[in-house]
């Protein structure tokens, strides 16, 4: 029968770097995390200023669904306005967003929806952040600068 020496060669290999990592662990809980969530569409729908353009926008069933005119060009959107929010050094702005569909209208074979967040006073595409999904292209802008594009083959 071998006897276990208690010297320091015949400790737990994987003691040191088990307790490095809890401790790494515990401090990354002390960091704050917070998020402001603007909707996330269980009730009425609140605080949105709509520009329709014979669109139509619906919030229901924790959806909220944007449907445009049939015309080509057209643009219906709804801004969140019951808070200001401002950007500034070190903050990040996530967006959580699933399309269901986008699909092609009377006359518009690659219709586009757009996920923005614009400075108040700027304007969709050319101030902000943007991010646009159509049947065929994805394109992610800050202001007018495209940062990200592809396109898809349908």
């Amino acid at each position: 029968m071998k006897s276990v020496s208690t010297n320091s060669r015949n400790r737990v290999p994987f003691a040191r770097p088990t307790l490095g990592l809890t401790a790494a662990l515990a401090l990354l809980l002390c960091l704050p995390l917070s998020a402001t969530v603007l909707d996330n569409f269980d009730g009425v729908k609140t605080g949105w200023t709509d520009t329709l353009n014979g669109g139509t926008i619906v919030q229901s069933g924790g959806q909220f669904r944007v449907a445009t005119a049939t015309a080509s060009g057209s643009l219906t959107s709804s801004r969140k306005t019951s808070a200001s929010f401002a950007p500034a050094a070190g903050h990040t702005l996530e967006f959580r967003v699933d399309v269901g569909t986008v699909t092609p209208g009377a006359g518009n074979v690659n219709p586009q929806a757009i996920l923005a967040w614009v400075p108040t006073g700027g304007a969709v595409l050319a101030n902000g952040y943007s991010l646009t999904l159509g049947v065929g292209n994805i394109r992610i802008q800050k202001g007018s600068a495209v940062l990200y594009s592809t396109t898809t083959v349908i």
